[in-house]
């Protein structure tokens, strides 16, 4: 059976090739499947011109996921879409699977309709991090934009284990009900059976494989992501990588460093990014990353996701600057220790500002992320957020602002009528509150209000709308 990935266009950046299908890639390939990928995002920013590659930033990624916005997008037609369809059909493969997040679930939508019309044989499998919001856990499994209408089988969760067992499934005809962890159709409604067993020993894993990819098409050419983890130790409302991964687990400090002497042995790189949900999840391991990259001498930077904790000290700091560390992005999200309660980050702003000033004393960049309007965020609590945006400028290289996205499979959308919060949107980011004062308008003027004072200072940002402010 010839199996072929594919990445639908979305705004997660040019720089490197996605760490996720090369996983399912080399496990497949381990197992004996004929396994490639193709990467649309790449052969498409590729093709347009320098003005649209804006469109790859997280910046814009709003316009990827809104879809009278997505439909005004100037280089998308019918005749780009026909030219990817034509190299999918190319490559004769029997199964095609593609990994859906949320910027690139419309392009995702207009792929697989055409291909189904064109060429109805293909089994089409979805998966991907926008794959576990459903609506119904048993039955009438649905995701957003009804992708399901143009799909065979649903992947949920963690791929590399369920996507063999399918595939296995579908060749030997088995009955689809034993597989645990996949959506299947059946008598006009979608069916979920159940969530698969974690993974618990990543080491089993191989490293993955990105000689399938065309390397040369990626920006950073000397940069390659790396994951030592899965999950989160944290438990944040909002979030959902500890529902997606649960429960957390950590590599062994011989399968990490051993892959990162391959990497270095084989592509000569530079640079990696840790793709983990925080690097520092597990301190041992953090410690003993830091030791290898020093005593072997590689000139390696990096950086990666933290969260901020009072074992992540000035002496841990140094020793990852001297490791290679360049910057660490921080979800540090409100101002106001009142609201950091309510979303449950585990740390008091004093902490943040604590973790913020030992990084410039150690001379790592601190990317930091904010949300505004948090449900019952008071103009007092904002004004906490600019105060400390404003007197931490000199230590903080770059901020992110969003808005609240009320992620299922989060405590968020579990338990909204905690939060005050109504959402009757299939945007997951266009809810409002009970009282009717906390609405998207309301959200994009704060919004608005942090990304003025970027720019009177002239300082670089990111911002990540979930309505465009500006039409």
């Amino acid at each position: 059976m010839k199996v072929l990935l594919i990445q639908c266009p979305c705004s997660y950046g040019a720089e490197m090739p996605p760490l996720g299908l090369a996983y399912l890639a080399s496990f497949l390939k381990k197992n004996n499947y004929d396994v490639s990928i193709l990467d649309l995002s790449i052969l498409l920013y590729e093709q347009v011109d320098e003005e649209n590659k804006k469109y790859w930033d997280s910046n814009n990624g709003y316009c990827w996921y809104l879809t009278d916005i997505f439909r005004d997008m100037p280089f998308l037609s019918g005749k780009i879409y026909n030219k990817f369809i034509n190299k999918i059909l190319s490559t004769g493969s029997d199964v095609l699977g593609f990994s859906v997040q949320n910027t690139s679930a419309i392009f995702t939508l207009e792929i697989i309709k055409r291909i189904k019309t064109k060429s109805p044989s293909k089994k089409i499998i979805l998966g991907g991090p926008n794959c576990y919001n459903i609506t119904g856990v048993d039955s009438d499994f649905k995701l957003q934009n009804d992708l399901q209408k143009f799909s065979d089988f649903i992947v949920v969760g963690e791929g590399e284990e369920t996507s063999l067992n399918l595939l296995r499934c579908i060749e030997d005809n088995k009955p689809l009900d034993e597989c645990k962890g996949i959506a299947i159709p059946r008598d006009g409604k979608w069916n979920f059976t159940g969530f698969a067993k974690p993974i618990m020993n990543l080491d089993t894993l191989p490293f993955p494989d990105f000689d399938i990819y065309n390397l040369e098409s990626y920006t950073n050419k000397k940069g390659f992501p790396i994951l030592t983890s899965r999950g989160c130790i944290n438990r944040c409302v909002f979030c959902t990588d500890s529902n997606f991964w649960l429960p957390y687990r950590h590599r062994s400090m011989e399968n990490i460093t051993a892959e990162i002497m391959h990497i270095q042995q084989k592509y000569k790189n530079t640079f990696l990014s840790f793709n983990d949900s925080l690097i520092n999840g597990n301190f041992r391991n953090l410690w003993g990353i830091c030791n290898f990259l020093i005593e072997k001498k590689l000139k390696i930077s990096w950086g990666g996701n933290c969260r901020v904790n009072k074992r992540l000290d000035l002496e841990l700091l140094k020793r990852m600057k001297k490791a290679g560390c360049q910057y660490l992005n921080v979800g540090i999200e409100s101002g106001s220790n009142r609201i950091l309660e309510l979303m449950r980050k585990g740390f008091t702003i004093e902490e943040a500002a604590s973790f913020i000033y030992n990084c410039s004393k150690a001379g790592i960049t601190v990317v930091a992320n904010w949300i505004a309007g948090f449900p019952g965020e008071t103009k007092e609590d904002f004004t906490k957020t600019v105060d400390f945006i404003v007197r931490h400028k000199g230590l903080i290289k770059r901020n992110t602002f969003s808005t609240l996205t009320v992620n299922q499979f989060s405590y968020l959308a579990r338990y909204k009528k905690e939060f005050g919060i109504i959402l009757d949107s299939p945007h997951l980011g266009l809810w409002h509150s009970t009282d009717g004062r906390n609405t998207i308008e309301f959200r994009n003027s704060r919004l608005q209000y942090l990304e003025d004072i970027e720019r009177q200072r002239n300082r670089d940002y990111n911002i990540v709308r979930q309505k465009d402010i500006q039409k």
